[in-house]
């Protein structure tokens, strides 16, 4: 399989390739939908299709089961307990409280 940094690699390039074509799409989009104003004024056309673009990708996301990712669901689990168990096995050092020093000393003479 792919390690992580491969898979973050990956991840980063594929955010550059969207941060590019992502504004030339939408632009031209904005433009052909207020070209006509008589046939076609749709200024909010892009966010509807961002919108539907994100409904189709979160239903897609929720479809995906844990197997078909081949993900191991109990590892998950054993990793946050092992390392919780760890949590708590480490010595807690407790500060004693600090007092105020207080010099009460009238640094005006009235003699």
């Amino acid at each position: 399989g792919m390690g992580r940094g491969q898979i973050s690699a990956s991840l980063s390039n594929w955010r550059s390739i969207a941060s590019i074509v992502a504004p030339l799409l939408f632009g031209n989009t904005y433009a052909w939908a207020t070209e006509n104003p008589e046939i076609r004024y749709i200024p909010g056309l892009p966010f509807f299709i961002i919108a539907a673009l994100t409904v189709l990708a979160e239903k897609t996301f929720r479809e995906i089961s844990d197997q078909d990712l081949d993900l191991k669901v109990n590892q998950k689990h054993e990793s946050q307990s092992k390392l919780s168990s760890k949590l708590i096995s480490v010595p807690v050092k407790v500060k004693q409280e600090m007092k105020p020093v207080v010099n009460v000393q009238n640094p005006i003479s009235t003699g």
